[in-house]
């Protein structure tokens, strides 16, 4: 006669998607043999929060982008359609 698995398929399933879920240790014992399942992924790290410093400039950067493409803008101006495309009028 053949002897009853430990684990059924099904049961490791269940214990792989929580320890990868949770990133967890499932440890099982039956019959004196230990089963542990342990998440295949890498433990999640936490990225470092971004000083004040390191705040303001990025703050700095995204204002002196805006400030020139505010200037490649201006030449066109609000009516531009009415005097050539940012051209001075003759005189």
């Amino acid at each position: 006669m053949t002897k009853r698995a430990l684990v059924t398929a099904a049961e490791l399933k269940r214990m792989a998607d929580i320890a990868n879920a949770e990133y967890v240790t499932i440890e099982l014992e039956r019959e004196g043999t230990i089963v542990r399942v342990m998440p295949f992924t890498t433990a999640r790290t936490m990225r470092e929060r971004p000083t004040r410093e390191d705040e303001a400039e990025a703050a700095l950067a995204a204002w002196q982008a805006s400030q020139r493409v505010k200037r490649l803008l201006e030449p066109l101006g609000k009516n531009s359609h009415k005097r050539g495309m940012g051209r001075e009028p003759k005189t």
